[in-house]
């Protein structure tokens, strides 16, 4: 969740001042909240594949690092956003770099980039971002910070609420009710 929503942040921000973003993943996404994701917020996110990426000429990495991935290894990325800790034996290389280990969220870091930008985030996007926040501190569970919180208060007030709650719901698929089943007798 952190990932699409740090996606569409940086997407939002740049949407106006580049001829063209698109947005790709190199896993398959197959978590039932990122899917409910993807679906109640009209995320357009593609597989990353070699025909895919030579339709660019740039590329942004959000919410990891070129060494997270095999698959990052045959890219120049102009940009890294993230929150996870740098690997001193993998320096990150980009024209821009962010990376701050402090944050409870990379969705937290793309929040602060919105509000200094005067972006105001629109419903979904704010929808995006406050449940990347939810998840990546674990619903303030994990480490996180006051910069956290702040974006959590900040897009609390455009997020839509329904929808959060029909994302949060799809966390469980049904055929794991047999499995819950199972606990509870044993």
């Amino acid at each position: 969740p952190d990932a699409l929503a740090s996606a569409m942040a940086l997407k939002r921000i740049l949407s106006r001042r580049v001829q063209h973003v698109g947005l790709a993943q190199v896993n398959e996404i197959n978590r039932p909240d990122n899917l409910a994701m993807i679906r109640y917020l009209h995320i357009n996110s593609r597989r990353l594949t070699p025909t895919l990426a030579a339709q660019y000429d740039r590329f942004a990495l959000v919410d990891s690092q070129p060494h997270h991935h095999p698959d990052f290894s045959s890219y120049a990325f102009s940009v890294v956003i993230d929150h996870h800790p740098l690997s001193p034996e993998n320096p990150v290389r980009a024209d821009f770099v962010e990376i701050k280990p402090e944050y409870g969220a990379t969705s937290t870091i793309l929040t602060e980039y919105l509000y200094n930008l005067g972006l105001r985030p629109g419903k979904f996007l704010a929808t995006a971002l406050l449940y990347g926040i939810k998840t990546d501190t674990r619903s303030f569970e994990r480490n996180f910070q006051d910069a956290d919180i702040k974006a959590f208060r900040y897009l609390s007030k455009s997020a839509d609420q329904m929808i959060l709650r029909k994302i949060v719901r799809s966390e469980f698929r049904l055929e794991w009710l047999n499995y819950f089943s199972e606990a509870m007798r044993k």
